[in-house]
Protein backbone atom coordinates (compact mmCIF):
# COMPACT_ATOMS: atom_id res chain seq x y z
CA UNK A 1 0.00 0.00 0.00
CA UNK A 2 1.45 3.34 -1.07
CA UNK A 3 0.25 6.09 1.38
CA UNK A 4 -2.14 9.09 -0.04
CA UNK A 5 0.37 11.64 1.32
CA UNK A 6 3.74 10.54 -0.37
CA UNK A 7 1.70 10.21 -3.75
CA UNK A 8 0.56 13.58 -2.76
CA UNK A 9 4.29 15.09 -1.93
CA UNK A 10 6.22 13.29 -4.50
CA UNK A 11 3.78 14.24 -7.48
CA UNK A 12 5.75 17.15 -8.79
CA UNK A 13 9.21 15.13 -9.37
CA UNK A 14 7.00 13.78 -12.36
CA UNK A 15 6.99 17.53 -14.33
CA UNK A 16 7.56 19.76 -11.44
CA UNK A 17 3.89 20.99 -11.96
CA UNK A 18 1.02 21.05 -8.92
CA UNK A 19 -1.26 19.06 -11.41
CA UNK A 20 -3.26 16.05 -10.36
CA UNK A 21 -4.93 14.08 -12.18
CA UNK A 22 -5.76 10.12 -12.50
CA UNK A 23 -3.17 9.31 -14.98
CA UNK A 24 -0.26 11.39 -13.29
CA UNK A 25 -0.99 9.50 -10.21
CA UNK A 26 -1.02 6.31 -11.57
CA UNK A 27 2.76 6.79 -12.90
CA UNK A 28 3.61 8.62 -9.67
CA UNK A 29 2.33 5.31 -7.78
CA UNK A 30 4.04 3.02 -10.03
CA UNK A 31 7.35 4.79 -9.97
CA UNK A 32 7.08 4.36 -5.93
CA UNK A 33 6.03 0.71 -6.19
CA UNK A 34 9.57 0.34 -8.40
CA UNK A 35 11.65 2.17 -5.46
CA UNK A 36 10.08 0.18 -2.72
CA UNK A 37 8.40 3.43 -0.95
CA UNK A 38 4.92 1.22 -0.03
CA UNK A 39 4.46 -0.37 3.49
CA UNK A 40 2.34 -4.28 3.40
CA UNK A 41 -0.42 -3.55 6.25
CA UNK A 42 -1.08 -6.43 8.64
CA UNK A 43 -4.16 -7.82 8.71
CA UNK A 44 -6.05 -8.40 12.01
CA UNK A 45 -7.23 -11.93 12.16
CA UNK A 46 -9.21 -13.58 15.15
CA UNK A 47 -8.61 -12.42 18.87
CA UNK A 48 -6.72 -9.33 17.65
CA UNK A 49 -9.54 -8.30 14.98
CA UNK A 50 -12.22 -8.62 18.15
CA UNK A 51 -10.22 -6.64 20.26
CA UNK A 52 -9.91 -3.89 17.55
CA UNK A 53 -13.86 -3.85 16.76
CA UNK A 54 -14.25 -3.93 20.72
CA UNK A 55 -12.70 -0.72 21.72
CA UNK A 56 -14.16 0.93 18.96
CA UNK A 57 -17.29 0.19 19.65
CA UNK A 58 -16.60 0.63 23.93
CA UNK A 59 -15.58 4.38 22.74
CA UNK A 60 -18.71 5.13 20.58
CA UNK A 61 -20.71 3.53 24.15
CA UNK A 62 -18.56 5.99 25.79
CA UNK A 63 -19.46 9.00 23.70
CA UNK A 64 -22.81 8.17 23.62
CA UNK A 65 -22.81 8.09 27.64
CA UNK A 66 -21.46 11.12 28.08
CA UNK A 67 -24.15 13.04 25.58
CA UNK A 68 -26.81 11.11 27.80
CA UNK A 69 -25.61 12.79 30.63
CA UNK A 70 -25.39 15.99 29.60
CA UNK A 71 -28.64 15.46 28.13
CA UNK A 72 -30.00 14.50 31.79
CA UNK A 73 -28.13 17.40 33.85
CA UNK A 74 -30.11 20.24 31.41
CA UNK A 75 -33.16 18.52 32.14
CA UNK A 76 -32.43 18.64 35.73
CA UNK A 77 -31.08 21.95 35.64
CA UNK A 78 -34.59 23.21 34.03
CA UNK A 79 -36.89 21.29 36.34
CA UNK A 80 -35.62 19.94 39.21
CA UNK A 81 -31.90 22.15 39.74
CA UNK A 82 -31.44 20.97 43.25
CA UNK A 83 -30.77 17.56 42.63
CA UNK A 84 -27.45 18.05 41.13
CA UNK A 85 -25.02 20.07 43.23
CA UNK A 86 -26.93 20.26 46.85
CA UNK A 87 -28.33 16.44 47.28
CA UNK A 88 -25.95 15.00 44.41
CA UNK A 89 -22.91 15.25 42.86
CA UNK A 90 -22.99 12.82 39.72
CA UNK A 91 -25.35 10.44 38.45
CA UNK A 92 -25.41 7.62 40.10
CA UNK A 93 -27.87 4.94 41.03
CA UNK A 94 -29.46 6.49 43.70
CA UNK A 95 -30.24 9.79 41.51
CA UNK A 96 -31.14 7.65 38.30
CA UNK A 97 -33.58 5.72 40.48
CA UNK A 98 -35.20 9.11 41.60
CA UNK A 99 -35.30 10.38 37.97
CA UNK A 100 -36.85 7.39 36.77
CA UNK A 101 -39.51 6.97 39.13
CA UNK A 102 -40.49 10.26 40.58
CA UNK A 103 -38.39 13.10 38.32
CA UNK A 104 -40.47 16.70 39.05
CA UNK A 105 -40.95 18.15 42.72
CA UNK A 106 -44.32 17.80 42.87
CA UNK A 107 -43.91 14.26 43.14
CA UNK A 108 -42.51 14.73 46.33
CA UNK A 109 -44.86 16.73 48.27
CA UNK A 110 -47.34 13.64 49.43
CA UNK A 111 -45.04 10.61 48.92
CA UNK A 112 -43.70 8.91 51.67
CA UNK A 113 -40.09 7.85 51.61
CA UNK A 114 -40.52 4.46 53.09
CA UNK A 115 -42.59 3.67 49.94
CA UNK A 116 -40.15 4.68 47.84
CA UNK A 117 -37.07 3.28 48.82
CA UNK A 118 -39.14 -0.55 49.22
CA UNK A 119 -39.89 0.31 45.53
CA UNK A 120 -36.77 1.02 44.27
CA UNK A 121 -35.45 -2.24 46.23
CA UNK A 122 -38.37 -5.03 44.70
CA UNK A 123 -38.20 -3.21 41.06
CA UNK A 124 -34.39 -2.23 40.65
CA UNK A 125 -33.32 -5.13 43.03
CA UNK A 126 -30.63 -1.61 45.03
CA UNK A 127 -29.99 -3.26 48.39
CA UNK A 128 -29.03 0.09 50.17
CA UNK A 129 -30.59 3.26 48.75
CA UNK A 130 -29.03 5.98 50.73
CA UNK A 131 -32.05 6.96 53.08
CA UNK A 132 -30.57 10.39 53.95
CA UNK A 133 -30.35 11.28 50.67
CA UNK A 134 -33.62 10.41 49.77
CA UNK A 135 -35.16 12.54 52.46
CA UNK A 136 -32.70 15.49 51.95
CA UNK A 137 -34.06 15.40 48.28
CA UNK A 138 -38.12 15.17 49.51
CA UNK A 139 -36.94 18.67 51.54
CA UNK A 140 -35.48 20.05 48.54
CA UNK A 141 -38.18 19.60 46.63
CA UNK A 142 -40.57 21.62 48.80
CA UNK A 143 -38.29 24.23 47.78
CA UNK A 144 -37.63 23.91 44.80
CA UNK A 145 -37.49 26.73 41.97
CA UNK A 146 -37.83 23.93 39.02
CA UNK A 147 -40.30 24.73 35.91
CA UNK A 148 -43.82 23.72 36.82
CA UNK A 149 -45.37 23.82 33.25
CA UNK A 150 -45.20 21.37 30.94
CA UNK A 151 -44.37 19.04 32.65
CA UNK A 152 -46.32 15.94 31.20
CA UNK A 153 -44.04 15.53 28.22
CA UNK A 154 -40.98 17.12 30.42
CA UNK A 155 -41.12 13.49 32.36
CA UNK A 156 -41.83 11.31 29.52
CA UNK A 157 -38.37 12.91 27.92
CA UNK A 158 -36.59 12.00 31.43
CA UNK A 159 -37.82 8.74 31.12
CA UNK A 160 -36.58 7.92 28.04
CA UNK A 161 -33.49 9.19 28.17
CA UNK A 162 -32.94 7.30 32.24
CA UNK A 163 -33.97 4.24 29.79
CA UNK A 164 -31.61 5.48 27.38
CA UNK A 165 -28.71 5.70 29.53
CA UNK A 166 -29.53 2.24 31.63
CA UNK A 167 -29.11 0.45 28.38
CA UNK A 168 -25.98 2.01 27.36
CA UNK A 169 -24.51 1.58 30.19
CA UNK A 170 -25.39 -2.06 30.01
CA UNK A 171 -23.92 -2.84 26.51
CA UNK A 172 -21.05 -0.95 27.72
CA UNK A 173 -20.21 -3.43 31.44
CA UNK A 174 -20.79 -6.36 28.47
CA UNK A 175 -18.59 -5.29 26.00
CA UNK A 176 -16.23 -4.41 28.90
CA UNK A 177 -16.61 -7.90 30.57
CA UNK A 178 -15.99 -9.75 26.66
CA UNK A 179 -13.11 -8.11 25.72
CA UNK A 180 -11.32 -8.88 28.98
CA UNK A 181 -12.57 -12.39 27.83
CA UNK A 182 -10.53 -12.20 25.08
CA UNK A 183 -7.38 -10.37 26.69
CA UNK A 184 -7.10 -13.41 28.61
CA UNK A 185 -6.53 -15.43 25.62
CA UNK A 186 -3.33 -13.79 24.96
CA UNK A 187 -0.23 -15.08 26.25
CA UNK A 188 1.23 -11.94 27.53
CA UNK A 189 -1.66 -10.76 29.10
CA UNK A 190 -0.62 -12.18 32.42
CA UNK A 191 2.78 -10.83 32.48
CA UNK A 192 1.28 -7.63 31.57
CA UNK A 193 -1.21 -7.02 34.26
CA UNK A 194 1.41 -8.00 36.44
CA UNK A 195 2.43 -4.11 36.47
CA UNK A 196 1.52 -2.11 39.28
CA UNK A 197 -0.68 0.48 38.30
CA UNK A 198 -1.96 -1.06 34.82
CA UNK A 199 -5.55 -2.47 35.11
CA UNK A 200 -7.30 -5.03 32.79
CA UNK A 201 -8.99 -2.10 31.00
CA UNK A 202 -5.10 -0.68 30.17
CA UNK A 203 -4.22 -4.03 28.73
CA UNK A 204 -7.21 -4.72 26.95
CA UNK A 205 -6.93 -1.24 25.10
CA UNK A 206 -2.98 -1.89 24.55
CA UNK A 207 -3.54 -5.20 23.10
CA UNK A 208 -6.33 -4.06 20.73
CA UNK A 209 -4.26 -1.15 19.72
CA UNK A 210 -0.79 -3.42 19.13
CA UNK A 211 -2.12 -6.67 18.94
CA UNK A 212 0.36 -9.34 20.68
CA UNK A 213 3.27 -7.77 21.46
CA UNK A 214 5.42 -10.77 20.30
CA UNK A 215 4.60 -9.79 16.86
CA UNK A 216 6.72 -6.74 16.65
CA UNK A 217 11.20 -7.22 16.66
CA UNK A 218 11.97 -4.61 19.00
CA UNK A 219 10.27 -2.15 20.88
CA UNK A 220 11.60 1.15 18.60
CA UNK A 221 8.55 -0.05 16.29
CA UNK A 222 6.33 -0.09 19.18
CA UNK A 223 7.10 3.86 19.65
CA UNK A 224 6.33 4.29 16.12
CA UNK A 225 3.03 2.63 16.24
CA UNK A 226 2.28 5.14 18.64
CA UNK A 227 3.75 8.02 17.35
CA UNK A 228 5.95 9.09 19.85
CA UNK A 229 9.48 9.61 17.50
CA UNK A 230 11.01 13.10 17.68
CA UNK A 231 11.22 15.12 14.62
CA UNK A 232 13.12 18.03 13.87
CA UNK A 233 13.38 21.56 11.84
CA UNK A 234 16.69 22.68 11.50
CA UNK A 235 18.96 23.32 8.80
CA UNK A 236 22.43 25.34 9.13
CA UNK A 237 22.87 27.67 12.39
CA UNK A 238 19.56 27.41 12.72
CA UNK A 239 18.21 24.24 15.22
CA UNK A 240 14.80 23.80 15.25
CA UNK A 241 12.71 22.78 18.12
CA UNK A 242 12.16 18.90 18.91
CA UNK A 243 8.63 17.37 19.08
CA UNK A 244 6.49 14.45 18.70
CA UNK A 245 5.93 13.31 15.27
CA UNK A 246 2.32 11.74 16.41
CA UNK A 247 2.56 10.07 13.47
CA UNK A 248 0.26 6.93 14.87
CA UNK A 249 -2.33 5.56 16.34
CA UNK A 250 -3.53 8.70 18.37
CA UNK A 251 -5.31 6.23 21.27
CA UNK A 252 -2.41 4.05 22.10
CA UNK A 253 -0.75 7.76 22.83
CA UNK A 254 -3.79 8.60 24.94
CA UNK A 255 -3.62 5.28 26.30
CA UNK A 256 -0.23 5.38 27.31
CA UNK A 257 -0.16 9.22 29.30
CA UNK A 258 -2.99 7.89 31.14
CA UNK A 259 -0.95 4.65 32.15
CA UNK A 260 2.00 7.28 32.83
CA UNK A 261 -0.17 9.17 34.94
CA UNK A 262 -1.21 6.18 36.94
CA UNK A 263 1.97 4.59 37.57
CA UNK A 264 3.85 7.75 38.85
CA UNK A 265 1.51 7.05 42.50
CA UNK A 266 1.38 3.47 42.21
CA UNK A 267 5.25 2.83 41.14
CA UNK A 268 8.38 3.44 42.90
CA UNK A 269 10.74 3.19 39.70
CA UNK A 270 8.74 5.35 37.29
CA UNK A 271 8.29 7.94 40.55
CA UNK A 272 11.98 8.57 40.70
CA UNK A 273 12.51 8.08 37.21
CA UNK A 274 10.79 10.97 36.70
CA UNK A 275 11.86 12.85 39.50
CA UNK A 276 15.48 12.31 37.85
CA UNK A 277 14.57 13.70 34.38
CA UNK A 278 12.66 16.76 36.25
CA UNK A 279 15.62 17.32 38.39
CA UNK A 280 18.82 16.41 36.60
CA UNK A 281 21.70 18.95 36.22
CA UNK A 282 21.97 18.73 32.29
CA UNK A 283 19.09 19.17 30.11
CA UNK A 284 16.15 18.95 33.06
CA UNK A 285 12.71 17.93 31.71
CA UNK A 286 9.31 19.70 31.79
CA UNK A 287 6.73 17.21 33.68
CA UNK A 288 4.97 16.96 30.86
CA UNK A 289 8.10 16.17 28.40
CA UNK A 290 9.56 13.59 31.27
CA UNK A 291 6.05 12.03 30.64
CA UNK A 292 6.15 11.34 27.42
CA UNK A 293 9.74 9.74 27.85
CA UNK A 294 7.98 7.42 30.11
CA UNK A 295 5.73 6.64 28.21
CA UNK A 296 8.72 5.31 25.59
CA UNK A 297 10.08 3.48 28.43
CA UNK A 298 6.43 2.20 29.63
CA UNK A 299 6.35 0.60 25.82
CA UNK A 300 9.89 -0.96 26.22
CA UNK A 301 9.07 -2.60 29.49
CA UNK A 302 5.57 -4.04 28.09
CA UNK A 303 8.18 -5.42 25.44
CA UNK A 304 10.09 -6.59 27.42
CA UNK A 305 7.88 -8.50 29.80
CA UNK A 306 5.47 -9.94 26.77
CA UNK A 307 9.03 -11.22 25.16
CA UNK A 308 10.21 -13.30 28.01
CA UNK A 309 7.44 -13.93 29.03
CA UNK A 310 8.04 -13.17 33.29
CA UNK A 311 6.58 -10.98 35.45
CA UNK A 312 7.58 -7.26 35.88
CA UNK A 313 10.15 -7.03 38.52
CA UNK A 314 11.13 -3.44 39.80
CA UNK A 315 14.43 -4.21 41.26
CA UNK A 316 14.84 -5.50 37.78
CA UNK A 317 14.37 -2.72 36.15
CA UNK A 318 16.37 -0.61 38.34
CA UNK A 319 18.90 -2.32 37.27
CA UNK A 320 18.96 -2.49 33.59
CA UNK A 321 17.86 1.56 33.80
CA UNK A 322 21.01 3.45 33.92
CA UNK A 323 19.69 6.69 36.04
CA UNK A 324 18.12 4.47 38.44
CA UNK A 325 20.77 2.45 39.48
CA UNK A 326 21.97 5.46 42.14
CA UNK A 327 18.76 5.81 43.35
CA UNK A 328 18.52 1.71 44.00
CA UNK A 329 18.13 1.13 47.82
CA UNK A 330 21.10 -2.04 46.80
CA UNK A 331 23.59 0.68 46.15
CA UNK A 332 23.10 2.65 48.84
Amino acid sequence: MVSPLHVNRAKEFEDNLQTKNDKKDARVIARMVTQGYFNSPRILVGVEAELRNGAVYRDQLKKERARLKNQIIRWVDRYFPELLGSAFKKIGKTLVCILKYHPLPEQWHDLHVESFLSEVKQKEAFKCPSRKKVHNVQTLASQSIGLTEGTMFAQVEIQCLIARYEQVCQALEETQEKMRELAREIKAYEHLISIPGISEEMVCDLLAETGPLTNYSHPRQLIKLAGLTLRENSSGQHQGRKSLSKRGRRRLRDLLFKAVSTLIHHSQPFTDLLEHYITRSENPLKRKQAMVVLCNKLLKVFWGVSHHKVAFDAERMRKDCRPLQAKSPLAS
